[in-house]
């Protein structure tokens, strides 16, 4: 039975104030589920989530705990027909998973701020419901793909998920993110093996400590038309004279 997928937003029932006036009327509103991922049977974990992309949820969250380590492990990844319920299956052996970390990654400043304008249009139901998080892989200056969550984790999740399944390198690419930089993003970043973020919203101190120590360039506050370095500013070319080089 295949699975039938949930819809993303739901219409729920208002009231709105304003200084001009009181309305009552309909709201579109980003569903939020707890789905629960099972691995070889066995339950591992239950996330809140928007029911998109569960089989790369399911995949970049038991990859970055460590559950699964190439995708030649991966048998199938089955989603209940109710959507609440991913089931992985593994088998022995297999392939070896992600290509090897090589190359290093650059960005142009101009390639940067091309990357930013990307985000106020990357999610349609973020426009309709501003309820979602929104995050892409970009590779040589284009962004190459892009999920959306209703949780900033489950974003990294899916990122590192479809990248895990698809077998794309990851040590010369860089993360665009409509939210914020936090401790808990710049920790994935780093298991993940992203070398940078691209990122709508602020920094936080812890964030850019752990950047720093890990080797990863943080650019916040992005526009099209500006953004900020905290740290490894080397990887975006052309700002200096005499430029950091980056670790990677």
């Amino acid at each position: 039975m295949s699975h039938i997928p949930m819809a993303l937003s739901n219409l729920r029932p208002m009231h709105r104030f304003s200084n001009q006036e009181n309305v009552h009327g309909w709201d579109e509103i980003a569903t939020e589920e707890e789905i629960a991922i099972h691995i070889d049977g066995h339950e591992f974990t239950r996330l809140l989530c928007l029911p998109a992309d569960l089989d790369y949820l399911a995949a970049g969250h038991l990859a970055l705990a460590g559950r699964l380590t190439h995708p030649g492990e991966v048998d199938r990844i089955e989603v209940e027909p109710s959507g609440r319920v991913v089931r992985v299956r593994t088998r022995s052996g297999g392939k070896p998973g992600l290509a090897a970390q090589t190359g290093r990654l650059e960005m142009t400043p101009e390639e940067v701020r091309k990357c930013t304008g990307h985000l106020p249009a990357m999610s349609a139901l973020f426009q309709r419901t501003g309820g979602v998080h929104s995050g892409g892989l970009v590779g040589e200056g284009n962004l190459l793909f892009l999920v959306e969550d209703t949780g900033r984790h489950n974003v990294m999740d899916k990122i590192y998920g479809r990248s895990f399944l698809e077998g794309i390198p990851l040590g010369d690419k860089a993360l665009l993110f409509s939210g914020r930089c936090t401790a808990e993003v710049a920790l994935k970043l780093e298991r993940m093996g992203v070398p940078m973020i691209i990122a709508r919203g602020a920094p936080t101190t812890k964030a850019i400590d752990l950047a720093e120590r890990a080797g990863i360039t943080v650019a916040a506050y992005a526009r099209p038309d500006r953004f900020s370095l905290f740290t490894h500013p080397g990887r975006v070319t052309g700002l200096f004279a005499d430029p950091e080089p980056g670790p990677r």
